[in-house]
């Protein structure tokens, strides 16, 4: 339909051309026509609607939740148990394949109540990206603070839309993680009686707390006590006093040799500094002891091996010995070439009389001085012929290795010692970190392990139950239960760990090394690689016993 204006476009082309103007008309494909108001007879405007003109394509934004695998801290109240350092480091896994998106100007923001705590983009240090192209995931892993932020408060942390695209250019959604970090709750230390350790029998045990002066059930008021050489624990009954004393019966009392293992299960309790104050679930209390004359059982991997050359599945409080590692494999590694009969007891004099297994240190040969001192696997002048250890990184063979290694030092050197000239990595295996963490006589005394089996330690054993024991576990567990004696975990940030198998080119010549990362922060840890012999790892002991 059309329209003829009249009065007002009459009125407007009388103004038009009083005042002599002209007009622009944009099209909505911006082209311009313009036209003087003196050849202007009349406007007619048409109600029909002009051609719709072709939107122009949305970028397909991609939904971050949908596509996410996995947060690490999950979001709400922060556990402090899993981590440790509060907000220091944030890991998100994703389905798909993203990049940094260098052209978006928006940080990646960390802010709490009191403000922004950290800020930046994506492309910067701090702010990694991991790829996998076969199993098409992205990690995401941010370290905000190596120390972390452990300030009680509500977080939030921020990623903008379009910080990261698809390889096809594609942006990612922006997400918001919110954590909440209460105030620690205060140290839930007890004094108990009798102290765990050795003792002659079992008939009560009573605990109370230090700074915990109201106690009271959240549930059934239990505790197990278990043999090491049951396979179930059995239940005991606990009381609880006025003046919150708690009292664990033994009926009947306990008199026959072995170790035992008493346990008030996490959540049991409730903790109150006074009656007006919060309470606190407790967490697990386990406390062992041994009395004396019984029969040693057969080691199992996780056990705690002892400075006395015996073993337990729990760490027992003994005057004599202490935990110095923890086993690994049971037997003489046949399967991977090692013999029983390559071994001698430490001193040299004589073969070992018995062979159970192999035992981890409880921490790093190289950690003195309150910090990580990584050393030289040896000197590199560009031509070297080797110590004629093995090259193959499938073997147990890190005992013949560390004596081919001593021999060339007594050689060449005198004996080993720290100089990097000389064999460095193998006299803090040996030497310098028996003298921190003495071996027993009986055992093989500490060698400098084989590619294989620092590998075989962080595949097969680090990480995997031992046969479903939730108790021994995993190596990993046991180092962590070590702590109260020096004991470290093995994976950590920067964690690269030399062994004595060397690597040798079409010359002949071995300048090189391998060595296993068990670096947390690595995209792949637990791979095996060779480094020039002048490269710096941690060294990590090993023995036979």
């Amino acid at each position: 339909m059309r329209r003829t204006f009249t009065t007002t476009a009459i009125a407007a082309l009388t103004a038009l051309s009083i005042n002599a103007q002209s007009f622009t008309v944009f099209t909505k494909d911006g082209d311009k026509t313009g036209f003087n108001n003196d050849n202007v007879e009349r406007i007619e405007f048409s109600m029909s609607s002009l051609p719709e003109q072709p939107t122009p394509p949305q970028p397909n934004i991609i939904d971050f939740n949908e596509n996410l695998l996995s947060l690490f801290p999950e979001q709400g109240l922060l556990d402090r148990d899993k981590a440790p350092l509060g907000l220091g480091r944030i890991a998100i896994s994703m389905k798909g394949s993203y990049v940094e998106n260098p052209e978006c100007d928006q940080p990646i923001v960390l802010g709490n109540s009191e403000g922004v705590v950290f800020s930046r983009k994506a492309t910067d240090d701090g702010m990694n990206l991991y790829r996998d192209v076969l199993a098409n995931t992205t990690d995401f892993v941010y370290v905000f603070n190596i120390d972390g932020y452990l300030t009680p408060g509500n977080y939030h942390l921020s990623i903008p839309q379009g910080t990261y695209t698809d390889t096809k250019g594609n942006p990612l959604g922006g997400k918001i993680c919110i954590y909440i970090m209460e105030a620690p709750a205060p140290e839930q230390s007890y004094t108990v009686s009798p102290e765990a350790g050795i003792t002659e029998s079992l008939k009560e045990i009573t605990l109370k707390f230090d700074n915990y002066k109201v106690i009271e059930p959240l549930s059934t008021l239990k505790a197990y006590v278990k043999n090491e050489k049951s396979s179930y624990p059995d239940i005991l009954l606990p009381t609880i006093a006025e003046d919150g004393t708690i009292t664990i019966p033994f009926s009947p009392v306990i008199t026959a040799p072995g170790i035992y293992k008493v346990t008030i299960p996490e959540g049991i309790l409730g903790l109150r500094e006074d009656a007006d104050s919060k309470s606190y679930p407790n967490k697990e209390i386990n406390l062992v002891y041994e009395i004396e004359g019984s029969q040693q059982q057969p080691p199992k991997i996780g056990d705690f091996y002892y400075s006395d050359g015996t073993w337990s599945p729990y760490l027992v409080s003994r005057p004599d010995a202490e935990p110095i590692g923890v086993v690994f494999y049971i037997g003489a590694a046949t399967e991977f070439g090692d013999k029983e009969s390559y071994y001698k007891v430490k001193d040299g004099s004589s073969a070992m009389q018995e062979f159970h297994g192999y035992v981890v240190a409880l921490r790093d040969a190289t950690y003195f001085n309150g910090e990580h001192n990584p050393v030289a696997w040896s000197f590199y002048d560009g031509w070297d012929d080797g110590c004629s250890c093995s090259v193959s990184t499938s073997d147990f063979l890190g005992y013949n290795n560390t004596k081919a290694i001593r021999l060339r030092a007594d050689r060449d050197f005198n004996g080993l010692s720290a100089d990097k000239s000389n064999f460095p990595a193998t006299y803090y295996a040996t030497e310098f970190f028996d003298s921190e963490v003495p071996a027993p006589a009986q055992s093989s005394g500490w060698f400098l392990p084989s590619a294989f089996q620092l590998k075989y330690i962080y595949d097969r054993v680090y990480f995997i139950p031992n046969g479903g024991d939730s108790e021994s576990a995993c190596i990993q567990n046991s180092l962590e239960k070590l702590a109260e004696f020096g004991g470290m975990p093995m994976y950590t940030r920067d964690a690269e760990y030399w062994s004595s198998t060397e690597q040798y080119d079409s010359s002949g010549c071995s300048y090189r090394a391998y060595y296993t990362s068990f670096d947390e922060s690595s995209f792949n840890p637990g791979f095996v690689t060779w480094s020039n012999k002048s490269s710096n790892c941690r060294v990590r002991s090993i023995l036979a016993f």
